[in-house]
């Protein structure tokens, strides 16, 4: 059952009293949510795209472990019918009166984007962001500066009881961004990134299996950009030339490399289907189809080729060549910037912005995979305390200590 009408009247509203509807009666429902009582087994565990990311690898392991066996798992998403039964996990639909109530229900709420409105005091919120920031957002962000905007941030993070953070330097970063006290910020380390300490090997095969196609002696490059607020039609156009560049094809051909391109969440939308010899895309869809996530595969890359994506920061651990490949950089420094600056400081790898100057590039980091390794380690120790496959289990055992037979 949907709140479908609710929905309907709601879009008629004009732009502030839509907030208005929205602000107060999501501050009323968590008023209403400290009456229902809490499940203490319970978890709600929220991501995009949905069963993915950093909660995907902190419920995996959970599921290992033996202490779990009888917690409750909540996982809204947008389908159902894209994921089989698991035991004691449930997937709920947004926007549903299930949803609403497995929330209502859930002691802890994990999730990689924001809290809900209507979490309650008696839920306990634990961030573990989407990525290790870099660029402009929340308290940065200009969108946010009108009265409307600084309510709406100081609502989503009064809900927000943890924030797990990777390093010292970035536990500041996230507190400078997100106005949260130094206490609640933990640094336990990413979930996501003890998938990069699974070795090249079961990375190659799990892409082979993705791919249906066997990869073995190919360079494999993957090319991982962001997203652009200001025109999301700009990945597509970017990835377009590169396919339709007979120099850079010709160049994939003589190095014996696969370059793959895995558009962001958003732009999915906006990209077309491509697969040939050479050059392939992979989305999403195919990752949850299969049952993976993006960083099953990425250790698989020998290069990776990104723009302002923070994804190049967990690479990172992998100490592999990286290109920035940024044509639009002064119309993306206008429209939405860094909190890193300067941004030639903080990218450790070449800077291209046409196709001849990427080869280039790809030449250098083919030949030269050192060349940048200095500025690479220097940056993976400023944003990493732990280089290993554990932070999982650190995040875990900070909430629940873990049994020393299971550790």
């Amino acid at each position: 059952m949907r709140w479908k009408v609710f929905h309907r009247v709601i879009e008629l509203l004009p732009q502030r009293f839509k907030f208005f509807v929205v602000f107060v009666g999501s501050h009323l429902l968590a008023i209403i949510s400290i009456l229902i009582p809490k499940d203490s087994k319970r978890i709600m565990l929220i991501s995009y795209p949905p069963f993915a990311g950093n909660m995907r690898y902190i419920y995996e392991r959970m599921k290992e472990l033996g202490q779990f066996k009888d917690y409750k798992f909540i996982w809204p998403v947008e389908n159902k019918g894209m994921f089989e039964k698991r035991e004691n996990t449930k997937f709920v639909m947004y926007g549903t009166i299930e949803y609403l109530w497995q929330l209502l229900r859930s002691k802890y709420i994990f999730s990689s984007q924001r809290i809900p409105y209507w979490k309650a005091k008696n839920q306990i919120g634990v961030m573990i962001w989407h990525a290790v920031p870099g660029k402009r957002g929340f308290w940065f962000d200009k969108r946010y500066q009108n009265w409307v905007g600084k309510l709406i941030l100081k609502s989503i993070l009064r809900k927000i009881d943890y924030v797990v953070a990777t390093s010292e330097f970035t536990k500041v970063l996230f507190s400078a961004i997100f106005h949260i006290h130094p206490e609640k910020i933990l640094v336990l380390g990413m979930p996501r990134c003890d998938a990069l300490f699974k070795g090249k090997g079961e990375a190659l095969k799990r892409l082979e299996s993705l791919l249906c196609s066997k990869i073995k002696n190919r360079r494999i490059v993957f090319y991982l950009p962001t997203f652009r607020d200001y025109d999301r039609r700009v990945t597509q156009e970017l990835f377009t030339n590169l396919v339709k560049d007979q120099e850079f094809r010709e160049y994939l051909k003589q190095r014996e490399a696969l370059f793959i391109f895995k558009p962001h969440p958003h732009d999915e939308m906006f990209v077309k289907k491509y697969s040939d010899e050479y050059i392939r895309v992979i989305t999403n869809q195919e990752l949850m189809e299969a049952g993976l996530t993006l960083y099953d595969i990425l250790p698989a890359a020998d290069i990776l080729v990104t723009d302002y994506s923070s994804v190049f920061r967990d690479y990172l651990l992998l100490n592999r060549p990286v290109i920035f490949y940024i044509p639009d950089k002064k119309k993306y420094c206008e429209t939405r910037g860094f909190v890193l600056e300067p941004f030639e400081l903080w990218t450790p790898g070449d800077k291209v912005k046409t196709v001849d100057e990427l080869l280039k590039a790809l030449d250098e980091a083919f030949e030269n995979p050192k060349k940048w390794e200095k500025e690479r380690l220097w940056l993976r120790d400023l944003f990493f305390k732990y280089k290993d496959d554990r932070s999982s289990d650190r995040v875990i055992e900070y909430f629940w200590p873990l049994s020393s037979i299971e550790k």
